[in-house]
């Protein structure tokens, strides 16, 4: 996000939701039921919202992701330990709507497979 602090208002690429302005400081909704969770632990792989540019390109059931996208997301990737969800990592879309590669969607994927047990053992040590 640091990077795209000198761009124009609007430089984040195009919106697929309708909704607040890029420039809205507050949150998206974005629902939490008990199948998104479920939903996002099944999911290996990282979700390029950049690339979603209509509804119809939005995996039904990840719909209340795209929502993180009007806030200057470009991908989510989730973690993923024992078959449940441990975290979503969210990463901001690059100044001047540049793309993150296919080779860098597999690099965060690894790089979550290999984070997700550590953030789950810290996650647990949390709840005792």
């Amino acid at each position: 996000q640091s990077e795209s602090a000198g761009e124009p208002a609007g430089a984040q690429g195009p919106s697929i939701l309708p909704g607040a302005p890029a420039d809205d400081p507050q949150p998206p909704d974005f629902v939490l039921d008990d199948l998104l969770p479920r939903l996002l632990a099944l999911y290996p792989r990282a979700l390029p919202l950049e690339r979603w540019q209509e509804l119809a390109d939005v995996p039904p059931a990840l719909l209340p992701v795209a929502a993180l996208a009007d806030r200057g997301v470009g991908v989510a990737v989730p973690l993923r330990h024992r078959g449940r969800l441990a975290g979503l990592w969210v990463l901001a879309r690059r100044p001047g709507g540049r793309p993150y590669a296919d080779a860098e969607l597999r690099a965060l994927e690894r790089m979550a497979r290999d984070a997700a047990p550590a953030l789950a053992t810290a996650l647990a040590k949390d709840a005792e």
